[in-house]
């Protein structure tokens, strides 16, 4: 098991990696954030030969040659994280964190049975929909498609033409609907 700390003034996220092997030749390997499991990947098990560097237990000759780190990395930078949004999780905890140490950080204000209307009030420079909230937060639908689920960020400084920002959690009611793109 090893322990990746990293610190903020208001923030701690602390990374550990736990294995697991219910065999001699199978195992895997479970990141937990401050105690939090996050996710588990399979772990490759192999032979190692004397001096030969491995991780985690030892069990005759067999053992896992990749280090705790890889499995933090698989987490935050995944090749097909696109695909498959392991990096979600991690943003969840820490929006969590920031909203406890800053009420107001993460803006997503729920109204009753957690929908949130958002009025549309214009087309940004990159041609996001701009909506407001009726906290008077600016949020923009980075992928404005039809057939896609709305894709929503505070804009950064609540400017209308910010950098999409942070994203905003809840269950939207377009105001009086969704603007998407035509093409």
């Amino acid at each position: 098991m090893t322990d990746y700390e990293y610190q903020s003034a208001e923030i701690t996220l602390r990374f550990e990696v736990r294995r697991n092997r219910p065999s001699v030749t199978q195992g895997s390997a479970s990141v937990y954030i401050n105690s939090e499991k996050v996710i588990t990947f399979g772990d490759e098990i192999e032979i190692i030969k004397p001096g030969e560097r491995y991780y985690g237990e030892r069990i005759g000759d067999w053992a896992s040659k990749k280090p705790d780190a890889n499995f933090i990395r698989g987490l935050l930078f995944h090749p097909y994280d696109e695909v498959y949004h392991y990096s979600d999780s991690v943003k969840k905890i820490i929006d969590a964190l920031c909203e406890a140490e800053c009420p107001g950080t993460i803006r997503a204000q729920s109204q009753e049975g957690g929908h949130m209307k958002l009025h549309y009030i214009g087309m940004d420079s990159w041609d996001r929909p701009v909506y407001r909230d009726d906290n008077g937060t600016l949020v923009k639908d980075v992928n404005p498609r039809r057939c896609w689920q709305p894709k929503l960020c505070t804009a950064l400084n609540n400017a209308f033409d910010g950098e999409p920002d942070v994203p905003y959690h809840g269950e939207p009611e377009f105001v009086p609907e969704r603007v998407t793109w035509s093409w």
